[in-house]
């Protein structure tokens, strides 16, 4: 029966233990002056609270499910039913031990227990409580998650993230009986006080993520690694890894747990990856307080291009100062043209980083740097977005260059919408506004005001291995974003923008740094500009500074980085080619293309390209 006096003392020795322990911890704690303190020992104070703190939580989490475990409703016929079953069962165990003890020639009428016996105590109390009401509603409450909240001057939330976490780390319970917890070595540490909460929940979430789509040995394989990276202990599983045998934060599992996903993916897909990918949105909400919010959602590669041109503003070594600030340079607003740049530099280039991950079609805008090296007879690495990094050779000439097709000299809302008049654009408005920001941040990272990086624009590098590249599994990753690209998104961008290997040992050094390959060159993306005019699909109107350079025969394949091998597609187009059912054949040096059946059902291949000059006036003929 619940005690009436919650404060009179209990014979259970835990409780009493609990109980000492909080008298303890009140009077070494209640007096502290934590300003007083020195430094070291402010730390090592910290660490200790933390570490009793962590015991705590989990007896915490532990003790509330078994709570709201206890104030589950039972249906009233079945548990009266189970309690006379019980009672039943026990009672013919008992004859039968007696009937054992006095001998089997006695009869039974000289049984020591008659039929129809009562049970044990134990067995007669727990078969009570079973049929009797929940002990939440036996206390006036209507859940147990009530009950918890009045006693524990807890909100409803945390009540419910406590059980949420009770469920998968602490022991279950069918029909009396206990079962192991659902993730038994997370429930260990736990209790133990390795992990603390937030460590959990993480934990917990990465599981529960893959627990429908990896085999068993492989979800405690990373259930065991996680645990052990939280706690800081070295396992088979973490032996060798970066950061081994220190406690990572929550923030540092969600990182490792978003790995494991893209590893351990069967499919070879990385997390989210479906069989239509979702796509970036963008819209506004309603006006409020004077102004409207900005909603969306965004791919890890829009995210990637974005950040990168916001941390070039806001970097400490921009060479401009940011837009808006008071007294900034106007021509680091976004707004300079390539007609406002010094004469730039004839070059020839030489692929020498890896590219940026969506490089579409910059032309190499010399930074003042890269002009300053050159003046002095210098050597200067030098990378925009949109093509890969380049070395600029003082032995180069200087001549003024014409005005390049390609230089994003101008944003118009109307050219960046890609393919605006493609029947086959199923995208909603929202969808072609994420597109057309992802477009003018691409379109700002080539500006010749635009700060630089390191002496580069800002470029976003993809790292992928080469197995998973091949055998297209695994993902591509990008330094400063949580989440992978997918290999197919990583194609594309290499499709586009280009790779340089690099051969790492056993223990991670570099063994080998391979020269770029596959990148198209700023000359032969004006002369695709020329022939092309822009994305080759008909009814697509993207010019040819926002569309991308396509290897028609994948590089993968054998295909070459030449004009003839390549065309330029909008960034739908060039996503979605190899499932669109758009068919691109290269005959003569000109791009042929082939709509799908749904558009074409004549299934003929027709000359492409949307370039204006290629064909010429005709001449009047004043003699008719």
């Amino acid at each position: 029966m619940f005690m009436e006096n919650p404060n009179e003392a209990s014979s259970n020795p835990v409780i009493v233990a609990v109980e000492q322990a909080r008298k303890i911890l009140l009077a070494a704690l209640g007096g502290v002056s934590f300003g007083l303190l020195g430094d070291e020992e402010s730390l090592t104070l910290l660490l200790a609270v933390e570490s009793v703190g962590r015991v705590v939580d989990g007896a915490r989490v532990l003790s509330t499910s078994d709570v709201l475990r206890r104030s589950e409703y039972f249906d009233a016929a079945a548990a009266k039913a189970a309690a006379q079953a019980a009672v039943d069962q026990s009672a013919a165990a008992a004859q039968n031990a007696a009937r054992e003890k006095a001998g089997s020639g006695k009869a039974a009428a000289e049984s020591v227990i008659p039929e129809g016996a009562a049970a044990s105590p134990s067995v007669a109390r727990a078969a009570a409580s079973l049929a009797a009401p929940t002990l939440a509603r036996r206390l006036g409450c209507r859940s147990g998650v009530e009950l918890v909240c009045t006693l524990a001057r807890l909100s409803r939330s945390e009540v419910l993230q406590r059980s949420a976490l009770g469920e998968k780390a602490g022991q279950r319970m069918l029909l009396g009986r206990p079962l192991a917890p659902t993730y038994p070595v997370l429930g260990e540490a736990l209790q133990g006080g390795e992990l603390g909460l937030e460590q959990s929940r993480v934990i917990v979430q990465v599981l529960d993520g893959l627990r429908s789509s990896v085999l068993v040995e492989d979800l405690d394989r990373v259930e065991r690694s996680l645990v052990a990276s939280g706690s800081g202990a070295i396992i088979p599983e973490t032996e060798g890894l970066p950061g081994a045998g220190i406690a990572f934060a929550p923030e540092l599992l969600r990182q490792q747990g978003i790995q494991w996903k893209a590893r351990l993916a069967p499919d070879g897909s990385a997390p989210g990856e479906a069989p239509t990918e979702r796509r970036s949105w963008l819209t506004f909400g309603t006006l409020n307080n004077g102004g409207y919010s900005l909603n969306g959602w965004f791919t890890t590669l829009d995210r990637a291009i974005m950040s990168n041109v916001f941390d070039a503003y806001l970097s400490a070594a921009a060479a401009n100062p940011v837009p808006g600030a008071d007294g900034a340079a106007t021509r680091a607003s976004g707004t300079a043209r390539v007609s406002d740049a010094p004469p730039r530099a004839r070059v020839a280039f030489r692929e020498t980083d890896l590219a940026h991950a969506d490089d579409n079609e910059a032309a190499q805008e010399a930074t003042s740097e890269a002009r300053n090296a050159t003046a002095a007879g210098q050597a200067t690495e030098i990378g925009q977005a949109g093509e890969a990094g380049a070395k600029m050779e003082a032995s180069d000439t200087l001549d003024a260059d014409p005005p390049d097709p390609l230089s994003p000299d101008r944003i118009s809302p109307d050219l960046l919408s890609p393919c605006p008049q493609q029947p086959d654009d199923t995208r909603s408005r929202n969808e072609k506004q994420a597109s057309i920001l992802r477009a003018v941040f691409e379109a700002a990272a080539r500006q010749p005001g635009t700060p630089t990086m390191g002496g580069a624009a800002p470029t976003v590098l993809v790292h992928i291995n080469i197995n998973d590249l091949l055998d297209g599994r695994g993902a591509g990753w990008i330094d400063g974003i949580d989440g992978p690209l997918t290999p197919g998104q990583v194609d594309e961008l290499i499709c586009a923008g280009g790779y340089q290997p690099v051969l790492f040992g056993q223990t991670g050094t570099i063994l080998h740094l391979g020269t770029s390959n596959r990148c198209f060159s700023a000359s032969q993306r004006r002369a695709l500009a020329a022939r092309d005019g822009g994305c080759v699909i008909p009814g697509c109107t993207v010019p040819p500074h926002l569309a991308q350079v396509h290897h028609v025969v994948p590089w993968q394949k054998g295909g070459l980085t030449d004009i003839d091998n390549a065309v330029l597609l909008c960034n739908a187009s060039h996503s979605s080619i190899d499932t669109s059912g758009w068919d691109i054949d290269m005959r003569d040096g000109r791009p042929w293309v082939r709509g799908p059946l749904l558009f074409d059902p004549t299934q003929t291949w027709r000359p492409a390209g949307q370039n204006r000059a290629a064909i010429p006036a005709e001449k009047p003929n004043w003699n008719k």
